[in-house]
């Protein structure tokens, strides 16, 4: 019941937000009715909250295209995972999951007869769950992490009978695990980092960016990846102290207020890359105001600042990892495993200021046990595949 009454509140927020934001609009548009109007069913459905997600389920999706003849139908619930993703020859449909009340999830569930289910993540929404259950289509979640979440609390105790009856639970890291068993959920496995594979594959493939490397010239970057407010200012201070030290930002947000935020607290001495085409920068400071730039300018790096850890949590950390930079960031990350990893291998460090930012290089040692991480969580998708198919 309170389940039911705060899903139709958020819906009613959205549907307040999307009269002025333009990712509240996509969220609350009709997908049901999308959806209905194509042909969709006896599919096999994968559902991903973000783009992050996204990745990390990419090649358990390739690899069942290969195995199975069904379709494959993909989710999102964020508009930043559905406007950012990028076309899978392997995907047949994309499409914003539809509000998670009973009735959606009765309709849904009707009308694409899914094969089964594959989560990547936390995302649930129970009563698309509970509709699976009841009409015995196997649901299986993996990249997933526990600690404490509210359905662990004596108040969601009928969300974590839900989730007792989901098929099985790969999870990320071991302390997962043991939530799980805690918690009387036995159908699970710690099967490691999906990630992994997908970053190797990328850094194997990346790209040249000519205006960066101009930009960069003879000097050292510290470059702040996906950043919000709090992030800014740290790396902002950092570089009018270190004056050896050239700045780029890339917003986790790229949108016109992010942008004008940063360049009014640099009174505009900045370049946009956007802008720097053959062009020679005349300042230090350069914002990426384009999609699907920030991994490949991480090699241009001699230090990275991951955003989110004054917010929600710490974004990415693998991705300038596998290129042996130096990460620093806020003090949310416990929810992360490789993040915990790094720390206690003294690899990475979380900071509360500018000045706690280290300019060494890594050492010897640090590349040592970043590609021994790697090494470790490669091909872990074929578990999945081999459990599931």
């Amino acid at each position: 019941m309170i389940y039911n009454i705060t899903i139709h509140i958020i819906k009613i927020i959205f549907s307040l937000l999307s009269l002025s934001n333009e990712k509240a609009k996509n969220v609350t548009k009709n997908n049901l009715h999308l959806i209905e109007s194509n042909n969709i069913n006896n599919v096999i459905w994968f559902h991903c909250a973000s783009l992050g997600e996204y990745e990390q389920a990419v090649n358990v999706i390739n690899e069942i295209k290969k195995k199975h003849k069904n379709k494959i139908l993909l989710t999102f619930f964020s508009a930043s995972g559905y406007k950012n993703y990028k076309k899978n020859n392997n995907i047949d449909y994309v499409y914003y999951l539809p509000f998670d009340t009973k009735k959606n999830a009765k309709i849904l569930v009707k009308k694409i007869k899914p094969k089964m289910l594959f989560i990547s993540g936390n995302d649930f929404w129970f009563n698309y769950l509970k509709e699976l259950i009841k009409n015995k289509i196997p649901v299986y979640v993996f990249n997933c992490s526990f600690v404490n979440q509210f359905y662990f609390k004596f108040y969601g105790k009928g969300l974590l009978n839900i989730l007792k009856q989901v098929n099985f639970f790969y999870t990320k890291d071991i302390n997962s695990k043991n939530v799980l068993n805690k918690n009387k959920i036995h159908n699970c496995k710690y099967i490691g980092n999906l990630r992994c594979d997908r970053i190797i594959n990328k850094k194997n493939k990346t790209k040249e960016i000519k205006e960066i490397n101009d930009f960069r010239n003879s000097s050292k970057i510290i470059l702040g990846g996906s950043t919000y407010e709090k992030d800014d200012d740290i790396l902002i201070n950092f570089i009018q102290k270190e004056k050896e030290y050239k700045l780029i930002i890339a917003p986790h947000d790229i949108n016109q207020n992010r942008i004008k935020s940063i360049k009014r607290k640099v009174k505009n001495k900045c370049h946009l890359l956007s802008e720097l085409q053959n062009k020679t920068a005349k300042h230090n400071i350069l914002i990426i105001d384009q999609m699907n730039i920030l991994f490949d300018a991480y090699k241009y790096a001699d230090i990275v600042f991951i955003g989110g850890g004054f917010n929600k949590g710490i974004h990415n950390i693998l991705e300038p990892l596998v290129f042996h930079k130096p990460v620093f960031f806020g003090k949310k990350y416990e929810k992360f495993d490789e993040a915990i990893y790094m720390i206690n291998k003294k690899i990475t460090h979380c900071v509360y200021s500018h000045k706690e930012i280290k300019k060494e290089p890594l050492s010897v040692e640090a590349k040592k046990n970043i590609d021994m991480y790697f090494n470790k969580n490669r091909h872990i998708h074929s578990i999945i595949i081999n459990d599931t198919i």
